[in-house]
């Protein structure tokens, strides 16, 4: 077995085609505000709120909604 990368890995590779930068990124967002909901209903699991501005409802719903679409 052999240490290497594969010669498409990298930044060269996800630069390649201007779509594949957005699907990874939305793909990081998806993961951040899957985290992020996962971390909302586990506090209020516990009977804690996050403090913010804004309620985790709307921000889930607008994280899900650019991400998924």
């Amino acid at each position: 077995m052999s240490n290497r990368k594969p010669d498409g890995a990298g930044l060269r590779w996800i630069s390649a085609a201007p779509h594949r930068l957005f699907f990874f990124l939305a793909s990081l967002l998806l993961l951040l505000a899957s985290a992020w909901w996962a971390m909302v209903l586990v506090l209020r699991l516990f009977g804690t709120a996050m403090l913010g501005a804004i309620a985790p409802t709307l921000v889930h719903a607008t994280a899900m909604l650019y991400t998924f679409l």
